[in-house]
């Protein structure tokens, strides 16, 4: 999948490829609809929230709203497909 990806703090965003994460016991994976990009996002690219070099790569955004496609364990499965929200 393609990815908005920050590299370095107060860098530009760099678009590529990325892998899809897989879900850890008692996450979920989810395909993103929508996400909000503010104050929280701009703070974060320019390292205000946290500039230790082990945070990077990552790739910002906040504010989402998506479908959930794969549980891990430790999930009831009956979520996917359902909508999920998350915020910072």
């Amino acid at each position: 999948m393609k990815g908005l990806v920050v590299e370095a703090f107060g860098g530009p965003l760099v678009l590529q490829d990325v892998a899809k994460g897989e879900p850890s016991p008692g996450e979920v994976v989810g395909k993103v609809l929508a996400c909000g990009v503010g104050l929280t996002t701009r703070n974060c690219l320019r390292g205000d929230l946290g500039s230790d070099p082990k945070l990077l790569p990552f790739i910002p955004g906040d504010e989402l709203v998506g479908v959930v496609e794969q549980c891990g364990l430790g999930v009831n499965e009956k979520l996917i497909g359902k909508l999920v929200t998350a915020y910072f």
